[in-house]
């Protein structure tokens, strides 16, 4: 039988606008929540991605001039595409994360809703590049009695070399964009409906 709180004079009642009390541990989830949305933590990451998604992209033009099989070929771009999409979802989602670990409504509420619209189009950006990316790639992989792919496998791995350059690139610009609206004061334009 669950005990019905009990008030006492002079205390206030419990309003549902009220913000829940939190727990020790929910301290704790927003102190580590406010460190992986943060701007740096971001920019990190976003940097330690470029390296093997530059290096991957490099490997598999330098092994598609130099004729090599397409199996392999396939298995970088599929893992450089996971990579991308991965990504893009966590940077998209950057305001409901924050939501969840009730970091909405700060002092510094402008700055974070101009970070959440950069991370906003950037994430949809990378995702779409990486899902395209590894279109490509199940094409190429597809049985031929599927989908003849077999003499245009090379062409095809040079569409997915081509989605995840460019989602390379966005992720490159959504960097930038990212240190202007954080530190030098940048505020994207809101997207129009």
């Amino acid at each position: 039988m669950a005990r019905s709180p009990v008030w006492r004079p002079g205390s206030r009642p419990r309003r549902l606008t009220d913000r829940p009390r939190l727990r020790r541990g929910s301290v704790m989830f927003r102190f580590l929540m406010r460190i992986f949305v943060s701007a740096p933590f971001f920019g990190l990451v976003g940097l330690l991605i470029m390296v093997p998604l530059s290096l991957g992209i490099f490997a598999a033009c330098r092994d598609l001039l130099a004729g090599k099989d397409v199996e392999h070929i396939a298995e970088i771009l599929e893992g450089l595409g996971v990579i991308l999409i991965g990504w893009g979802v966590a940077i998209e989602e950057r305001h409901t994360l924050r939501e969840m670990a009730h970091l909405v409504g700060l002092p510094d509420e402008v700055r974070q809703i101009a970070i959440d619209r950069v991370c906003h189009s950037s994430g949809i950006g990378l995702l779409i590049l990486g899902l395209f990316a590894e279109i490509c790639v199940e094409a190429v992989r597809l049985p031929n009695d599927v989908m003849p792919t077999e003499g245009i496998d090379p062409i095809i791995c040079w569409v997915s070399v081509v989605f995840l350059a460019a989602g390379a690139l966005t992720l490159l610009h959504h960097l930038g964009v990212l240190v202007a609206t954080a530190w030098f004061g940048y505020r994207p334009a809101p997207h129009r409906q």
